[in-house]
């Protein structure tokens, strides 16, 4: 015979065993702690019991996975393997380059989308790639207001190369799956060089436009590497920090006319002895100004549009997607598990896009677009100058802290 606690742990452990297989990237701790918050007969279990519970909850959980790999080499000879066997709705959707070191998952309806995008992003998550690669990057299309992701790469490095040979293997997935090729015009990507480089060498003549989000944050943390000139900035009376605040306005006027605006601004600098000024105001010019900087007004700068502007949607997802697992680097088998379920989600959106839904956007967003909107129309329509549009839009959307 069995004592009711005994007989109580089991159940528990038979029905958390069953969670643990069902609900694969909870942390085994917290199912077991929403067993017991709604659990009337707790007082039978021990701390003791938790502990056995717990591994058999890792044990089972280990049964739903095919072998982990324990090493880099590993996990590709897994992948290749595995690539035809791995299906989304009966249809392929793993993919390996020709020197098999790049995994690609997507289908058909998404590279569909992929090929009519007039937006496209890139975008890399690393602390939640898959363990032994060093990215999971994912390309998203921008369209009707969603943000869709449309293709996810595990990637082991962050070479030009690699992102090159990604999109060659791409495009040859492209035309093997669709008969048709990419032909990139407007990819939206942060301040990585080598993902620009790439971009352009295998679609020339794409117009590659830098996040506004990313920019700020490189200026601002600019600023606060000089604890001067970072105590400036943050108080909102002093005129050293609202000169700097203005800066911010200069994305978002045409790149021809940012030399010149940077010159406004330049004219009414604050009267200080203080050498911070110059530190800030050379920074932005020798790299987002000047003609041979890194990063000349081309990439970043554009007059008000309802056109996404920055990399937000696309890290959204990835915040999203990271919220998937209880530990870093989780196993490739853990990453694809949670690739399927988001090309669920993809589904419904491709179908909405289909039917021309357009999906709504945030009333902050509508109101911002709307207030630029309308100080561009009074700097075009000459009703104010070009500072006092730079100053104005500056002061509005400059960035007070790191996210």
């Amino acid at each position: 015979m069995y004592d009711d606690r005994t007989i109580h742990r089991e159940v528990v452990r038979s029905k958390l065993k069953r969670r643990a297989e069902e609900d694969l990237h909870i942390k085994p701790n917290k199912l077991i702690r929403r067993e017991l918050k709604n659990n009337d007969n707790s007082e039978h279990l021990q701390y003791s019991d938790m502990k056995l519970i717990r591994r058999s909850m890792y044990e089972k959980r280990k049964k739903s996975f095919p072998n982990i790999p324990r090493s880099f080499e590993d996990a590709k000879k897994q992948l290749i393997d595995d690539q035809h066997n791995l299906t989304y709705k009966g249809n392929k959707f793993s993919f390996v380059s020709d020197d098999e070191n790049i995994f690609i998952f997507t289908c058909k309806q998404n590279l569909e989308l992929l090929q009519s995008a007039e937006h496209v992003f890139g975008d890399g998550t690393f602390s939640f790639a898959p363990k032994y690669f060093v990215q999971l990057y994912t390309i998203h299309v921008f369209k009707n207001n969603f943000y869709v992701p449309v293709a996810f790469c595990f990637l082991s490095n962050k070479h030009t190369d690699t992102y090159i040979n990604m999109w060659k293997t791409l495009q040859n997935i492209c035309i093997q799956i669709t008969g048709n090729i990419i032909n990139l015009s407007n990819f939206h990507v942060d301040f990585e060089k080598s993902a620009h480089n790439a971009v352009l060498q295998i679609f020339p003549y794409c117009k590659i436009t830098c996040c506004n989000f990313h920019l700020g944050q490189n200026w601002f943390r600019h600023i606060q590497q000089y604890k001067l000139l970072s105590s400036e900035y943050l108080n909102n009376d002093s005129e050293v920090g609202k000169w700097m605040k203005c800066f911010f306005g200069l994305s978002y006027l045409p790149p021809d006319e940012v030399s010149d605006g940077f010159c406004d601004l330049m004219s009414i600098a604050p009267s200080t002895t203080s050498s911070n000024i110059s530190i800030f105001s050379d920074y932005i010019l020798e790299n987002y100004i000047a003609s041979d900087s890194n990063f000349p007004p081309t990439l970043w700068a554009c007059k008000p549009t309802n056109n996404p502007k920055t990399t937000n949607g696309a890290e959204s997802y990835h915040k999203q997607y990271n919220s998937q697992f209880y530990s870093a680097h989780p196993h490739i088998h853990q990453v694809i598990d949670v690739i399927i379920e988001i090309q669920s989600d993809t589904d419904l959106k491709i179908n909405s896009i289909n039917n021309k839904i357009i999906n709504f956007k945030r009333k902050e967003i509508i109101n911002k677009e709307i207030q630029l909107e309308n100080i561009w129309n009074e700097y075009k329509n000459n009703i104010i100058n070009r500072l006092t549009y730079i100053k104005k839009i500056g002061l509005k959307c400059h960035h007070s802290k790191l996210v």
